[in-house]
């Protein structure tokens, strides 16, 4: 098989992996196993990442060198990142004419650095794949969602990336938009795009409610929810069913221990009758006297510190 399939993926600049890398490699995976031909087009990065992961594919580098190590959280980090997208995307349409017709091109991604080059591309066939719904722009005003940033630069990018990025594949023929929850299907047929353009490729959850009475296979699910409460409410479930699991593996192993029953009052005769006498006063701790008395009075009135007459006898140290 000829066929050679384009995995367009510039968002890649540093060493952390993704869960939408994780897809990615998977899909490469599948499209080898079949036996096509596979392709990527991204930077330095991306090699990175491919390497020892996959083999039989081919690269084709769209930046100079991979980004040195930054701090991608605050502003300077932010633009410096796009920035860096942009060369990426310039790269790749430098190459772009290495697709052709005949093949299928698939924009890891729904930003605008991948899919630009996937809608320009002459790729007979076009996917793209839509991880998350981004935040609107009502959630980034009053940061509705526990995605969005205190700058809300990195938010107002991934929203008007998405939007852009869905709304000009749309108008692209001979397409296929790849969704991986099955509550997305309502959001892009309201979009336009038609019934018969639409797959839905799962992520790792089941949509469909199981027959019968399976057993439980976990512990603890988190699935979005505010970060802080979700965080709490996880806590406070471990450290329950921690505890319970601990008091009911202490009566698994005491099970065969037999109680006693309670011993009497040893009272060492007979004759000698029970006291009523209430339990001892412990006495109240004495105020410091001597050494330790006077240098609390030196700090309670250091003004009187230069009256006091030398008695002769030297005073220990009291460091």
């Amino acid at each position: 098989m000829n066929k050679r399939v384009h995995f367009l993926c510039n968002g890649v600049y540093t060493s952390k992996v993704g869960g939408g890398d994780i897809h990615m490699i998977h899909l490469a995976r599948a499209a080898l196993a079949r036996g096509y031909k596979v392709n990527f087009f991204g930077g330095h990065a991306l090699q990175r990442q491919l390497e020892g992961q996959l083999s039989g594919y081919t690269l084709m580098l769209t930046d100079r060198r991979a980004l040195p190590t930054f701090d991608d959280s605050v502003v300077r980090g932010q633009f410096r990142m796009f920035l860096d997208y942009t060369k990426r995307l310039s790269g790749t349409l430098k190459q772009l004419s290495l697709i052709e017709s005949g093949d299928v091109a698939y924009a890891v991604g729904d930003f605008w650095y991948d899919v630009v080059p996937l809608v320009r591309s002459r790729a007979g066939g076009k996917m793209l794949v839509y991880h998350m719904r981004a935040p609107t722009f009502k959630e980034i005003a009053v940061r509705g969602r526990a995605d969005v940033d205190p700058t809300r630069i990195a938010a107002l990018h991934y929203a008007t990336s998405q939007t852009y990025s869905l709304r000009r594949f749309r108008r692209v023929p001979h397409k296929r938009i790849l969704h991986v929850h099955p509550g997305m299907r309502d959001q892009l047929l309201g979009l336009g795009f038609q019934p018969n353009e639409l797959r839905y490729v799962s992520f790792g959850v089941e949509p469909r409610r199981p027959s019968g009475n399976p057993a439980k296979v976990f512990d603890v699910i988190w699935i979005g929810g505010a970060w802080l409460l979700s965080v709490l409410g996880v806590v406070w479930y471990v450290d329950r069913e921690i505890n319970k699991n601990f008091d009911n593996e202490l009566a698994e192993i005491f099970k065969d221990v037999k109680r006693l029953p309670p011993r009497p009052q040893w009272l060492s005769s007979e004759q000698r009758p029970v006291s009523a006498l209430p339990p001892v006063t412990v006495p109240a701790r004495p105020e410091p006297v001597g050494v330790a008395a006077q240098t609390e009075a030196d700090q309670a009135a250091p003004e009187k510190a230069a009256k006091r007459r030398p008695t002769g006898q030297a005073r220990p140290a009291t460091a």
